[in-house]
């Protein structure tokens, strides 16, 4: 039996652990930053959660530069000798500072742009790129090892074509990068992308995600080596590559029991892509998810064995191009034969494009959606009558998420007052995407009859948006009448309206809170 000093122990062990269970739920980082002023010991346990990605850029959350002078503070002596004298004491006050934690110790991810980036607004263009070698021989020293690295995933920085900042050939690189597991890199110059990759073939052997582009023939070559040289690679990520990246491709047969996601993003040439390739693709049969976003010419007849050359499939996603991508076809054969042939296992289907196509019939895949898959949890899907909502919603009865894409003439009201007569149970979410210059008919008495049976009722609806930026609505709400909706619901209700001309753009957003 252990004693009180033990259990007091082992207690003491496990708190740390369940906090930080618990502030990892935490959604935003004002919810973290607010845990820090509770007393020291939440400190210790909120300050590497919130020092573990300084520099992820999210929707919600922007990489502040006032990180880099915390880090400037850290740097190691000989760092701050060499700052000190090349910029005749600018550092020399603030290189003084001790700070309270070892900040880049707590390191375990890195948008190598948003570093670079955040820098240059810090120091200003000036100073940046001494500091930013400084900070980079600091992170490859201290920092444990990185989950996470990223190289010009968003922007472009000047200082991305330095040699000598390159993070992999820095002392104790090794260490840093021998666990990382997610790699994503949009880097444009060959020269400096080539090193990079070389190390990472070294150095990288456990990572499970990778997202790359490829433009010349010895980018594909190293990026295959790298590929082959992983022990689990499970997601793939091909981002707007030409047709060297069918060298890439065929080096993915290394990895055919272990990939479970493939996804072609931003491809403006799919129809570059070879018979070879597809053949390898089709040999990684563990494929649970396979996504088309943004790109062009998958309608092409040789990608149509993918429909059929997965069993385990639970997730698919499918959008086209843009408003100016006149000449783009949806692919209705490949997607008619593969939710045909995955039915049974399909889960999630997102089918979005931005203007209506002549050569596909809208109704059509709807049929097959509603014949073969029953199992969807989550769809999203272009509509052009009300009869196809109904017979989605008739068919999959496990349906939680729905996201209709409007095309053409469309009564949102008639879908809502549809959900006042049939009871679907299953459906927590409900959102309407209108494509421009769609025409709408929205009535008040409808959305409010909508509003007020979902409050009242026993449904299980959670949240109600409609999102139309820029529309032509006939029977439409006011904005009176929206603020009327926002005085008597106003914890639950928001919107945005705005009209020029003929036009309409309408944001609503209502959360049922039971």
């Amino acid at each position: 039996m252990s004693s009180p000093i033990q259990e007091q122990k082992i207690v003491s062990a496990l708190i740390p652990d369940c906090l930080t269970i618990i502030f990892r739920c935490l959604t935003t980082n004002k919810d973290l930053h607010s845990c820090l002023l509770v007393n020291k010991f939440w400190a210790n346990v909120v300050v590497p959660i919130l020092w573990e990605a300084p520099f992820r850029n999210t929707y919600d959350f922007i990489p502040s530069c006032k990180i880099i002078p915390t880090y400037i503070a850290c740097l190691p002596d000989e760092s701050k000798k060499i700052l000190s004298k090349e910029y005749n004491g600018k550092y020399k006050q603030r290189l003084t500072n001790t700070p309270l934690f070892n900040y880049p110790s707590f390191l375990t991810e890195i948008q190598y742009d948003e570093l670079c980036n955040a820098i240059e607004r810090s120091e200003g263009s000036c100073y940046a790129e001494k500091v930013v070698i400084e900070i980079c021989k600091m992170i490859s020293v201290r920092s444990t090892t990185l989950r996470r690295f990223s190289i010009c995933n968003k922007f472009i920085n000047q200082f991305l074509n330095n040699k000598s900042i390159l993070l992999l050939r820095l002392p104790g690189s090794d260490n840093l990068f021998r666990n990382l597991k997610n790699f994503e890199c949009g880097h444009q110059w060959s020269t400096q992308k080539i090193s990079l990759l070389e190390a990472m073939a070294e150095q990288c052997h456990k990572i499970t995600r990778l997202a790359v582009k490829v433009w010349r023939e010895d980018e594909a070559n190293v990026l295959a080596k790298l590929v082959r040289e992983q022990k689990s690679l499970k997601s793939f990520v091909l981002l707007n590559s030409n047709h060297y990246a069918s060298t890439l491709l065929k080096a993915l047969i290394s990895q055919r029991d272990t990939l479970t996601s493939i996804e072609f993003k931003d491809m403006n040439n799919c129809d570059l892509i070879n018979a070879q390739v597809i053949n390898v693709l089709t040999q990684c049969t563990n494929i649970t998810t396979l996504n088309f976003r943004n790109c062009e010419e998958i309608d092409c007849p040789i990608f149509l064995p993918l429909g059929s050359a997965y069993s385990q499939l639970t997730s698919f996603h499918y959008s086209c191009g843009n408003l100016k991508s006149e000449n783009v076809k949806v692919p209705a054969i490949l997607l008619s034969t593969l939710f045909k042939s995955n039915g049974n296992t399909l889960e999630h289907i997102s089918l979005s494009w931005n203007r209506p196509h002549s050569d596909v019939d809208v109704s059509q895949i709807i049929i097959i959606i509603a014949q073969h898959c029953h199992k969807l949890i989550d769809l999203e899907i272009p509509v052009t009558t009300t009869e196809e909502i109904t017979l989605i919603l008739g068919s999959c009865d496990q349906l939680k998420n729905l996201i209709i894409h409007i095309m053409g003439q469309f009564d949102v009201g008639t879908v809502l007052h549809h959900f006042i007569k049939h009871q679907h149970p299953s459906l927590v979410n409900l959102k309407f995407i209108t494509l421009p210059y769609a025409i709408v008919f929205l009535d008040f008495d409808k959305v409010t009859d909508f509003i007020e049976y979902s409050i009242t009722s026993e449904h299980s609806f959670k949240e109600l948006s409609i999102d139309s930026p820029l529309c032509l609505y006939y029977s439409i709400v006011s904005e009176e009448e929206f603020q009327k909706l926002q005085q008597i619901y106003p914890d639950n209700f928001k919107f945005f309206y705005t009209e020029w001309s003929h036009y309409i753009s309408i944001l609503i957003k209502f959360n049922f809170h039971k």
